[in-house]
């Protein structure tokens, strides 16, 4: 698994916290430090986090990186090149 594929559990944990009514963007830019426009930005896929970011949402959301690896959810069959 890389940091892209953790980022992407990450980015869907927390869409499914939101939609589930467990928190919401403003909370989470609050706790994150984040303005909200950031935060929504993250969800969405149009954005991604720096490291300092990805420990803030990880914190934010009480979860860690074995939390997310533990349970990545469905993942998408992608062909990658070996180098």
């Amino acid at each position: 698994m890389l940091l892209s594929d953790l980022q992407d559990v990450l980015r869907k944990t927390t869409l499914k916290s939101v939609h589930d009514g467990c928190t919401t963007g403003s909370t989470l830019a609050r706790k994150t430090g984040f303005k909200h426009a950031h935060v929504t930005n993250f969800m969405y896929g149009r954005r991604n986090l720096s490291v300092e970011g990805f420990d803030k949402f990880l914190r934010a959301l009480d979860l860690s990186v074995k939390d997310l690896i533990s349970n990545p959810g469905p993942r998408k069959n992608k062909s990658r090149r070996k180098r």
